[in-house]
């Protein structure tokens, strides 16, 4: 695949490029059990936070001031919730909070996928 990479240029192949690059930082071009649940972690977390930021979560929100256990056991269980993307329609999400959601589900789709892209090989 890196060879087959490098023989590639980004004008005339820009997509294949761009696919191949994602998928060597992510998964080792599927060999990385590791890798992907690593980016699928941080990936959300920052989506997540970004969320939470634009108060798009509320009540839950960040506080330095005043944090609490009960915070941050509700914003852990959201943190779950959201990193399912097959998880039922958000209703109380609404203009650009839609697409970040939409964003948040992509980006756990590819994750999970290249999970079960290395997990598979595997299985006998």
């Amino acid at each position: 695949m890196r060879a087959y990479n490098k023989c590639l240029s980004w004008k005339s192949d820009f997509g294949t490029k761009l696919i191949l690059r994602l998928s060597y930082l992510t998964s080792n071009y599927g060999q990385s059990i590791f890798l992907p649940l690593v980016w699928l972690i941080v990936g959300h977390f920052l989506f997540f936070s970004v969320g939470l930021i634009l108060g798009g979560y509320l009540p839950l929100h960040i506080s330095y001031s005043n944090p609490t256990s009960e915070g941050f056991k509700r914003a852990f269980e959201y943190f779950f919730i959201y990193i399912n993307p097959v998880r039922k329609a958000e209703t109380s999400l609404s203009g650009y909070l839609i697409v970040l959601d939409i964003i948040m589900r992509i980006w756990s789709s590819y994750m999970i996928y290249n999970i079960i892209r290395a997990s598979r090989r595997f299985i006998k």
